[in-house]
């Protein structure tokens, strides 16, 4: 039994008070003379091109017609291959050697996340007023129903991000023409979209 005094009185002090003194003056020494460690790491982040789509134009070609009837609107197949065939009212019709040729659009896919091989699926949206004049080399009185379709065949699977495929179609050019109508035309931009499949 210890003893401690205060104005003038002696108190005794017990044993558990005296551990527990000294068993807080014993963790505020180990806290002011602990160890410290550092180390560093670093960050890091990526960044990816987003899919891209890039196109060249396609061509019906220009085509020789005859005004009046000719037995149909004559329906001007553009194949995959870039030659181009006649079907319906082709009296008179032929391709005319002096003007533009027949030739297929070219799409390339870049940068897909989609795995190789992927064929992927390919849509157009074609405005409703298909096509109109030329401004330079336009007709008098721009034909009002000569229409197209379009469709696409890929040239290849996609490999490492990339994929190409052809642009073609089908060109109406309506029966009974009048010397007005004669001239070139050109659409207004026709919207291609490809979806890889990705999420």
């Amino acid at each position: 039994m210890h003893t401690s005094s205060s104005a003038g009185l002696t108190r005794p002090i017990s044993a558990s008070a005296l551990i527990t003194i000294a068993l807080l003056a014993s963790t505020a020494s180990q806290a002011d003379i602990g160890d410290v460690a550092t180390a560093t790491l670093e960050v890091t982040a990526g960044l990816a091109p987003v899919m891209t789509l890039d196109c060249t134009d396609v061509s019906f070609g220009t085509y020789l017609a005859p005004t009046g009837a000719r037995g149909g609107a004559t329906t001007v197949t553009l194949n995959s291959n870039g030659n181009s065939s006649f079907s319906g009212g082709t009296e008179g019709v032929a391709l005319a050697s002096g003007g533009a040729q027949p030739s297929v659009g070219s799409c390339t896919v870049s940068g897909s996340q989609a795995v190789d091989d992927t064929v992927g699926a390919v849509t157009f949206e074609i405005p409703d007023d298909a096509l109109n004049s030329d401004t330079s080399n336009g007709p008098d009185e721009a034909v009002s129903d000569l229409t197209f379709t379009l469709e696409a065949t890929n040239n290849s699977n996609m490999s490492n991000g990339v994929l190409t495929f052809s642009v073609y179609g089908t060109l109406s050019i309506p029966d009974n023409l009048t010397e007005g109508k004669y001239g070139q035309y050109r659409s207004e931009a026709v919207t291609v979209t490809f979806d890889d499949g990705t999420p």
